[in-house]
């Protein structure tokens, strides 16, 4: 069951835990470490959407890295948001960021649930751009 304020084992809220991961899965400094730090936050049957469409685990994979290689960690922000109302999420957080010199910006919401500890990741909505997830 996945709930809002949940906890992690360590006492750390998902909300937290998600800021300094998805901020770490962006700024990951090579494919290899991209692809570790990715398998480590979501776990083997973690599915979602992006931009509306479903999106199996690879499949995010996928619009994750497209969406790194658009990041620019220097002038990257991650900002707490909302979490859409009606859904399982339990955090979520809006990316800013410069592209091409213009501000663009995507959200990423992400549901945790208790049967994983607080250390998997069971589905993220990604919203944004097209451009930015392929």
């Amino acid at each position: 069951m996945c709930t809002t304020g949940y906890r992690r084992r360590d006492g750390q809220t998902f909300q937290l835990w998600f800021d300094s991961h998805i901020q770490g899965l962006l700024s990951a400094p090579s494919a290899s470490s991209f692809s570790s730090t990715f398998s480590s936050m979501f776990g083997s049957d973690a599915t979602g959407t992006v931009n509306g469409r479903a999106a199996d685990r690879s499949g995010v994979q996928r619009a994750l890295r497209a969406l790194r290689e658009k990041w620019d960690k220097a002038s990257g922000k991650v900002e707490k948001a909302q979490t859409t109302p009606g859904t399982d999420q339990n955090a979520a957080v809006k990316l800013i960021w410069k592209l091409d010199g213009k501000q663009v910006q995507a959200y990423c919401a992400a549901c945790c649930c208790e049967d994983t500890d607080g250390t998997n990741i069971d589905d993220i909505t990604l919203e944004g751009d097209a451009s930015l997830f392929s």
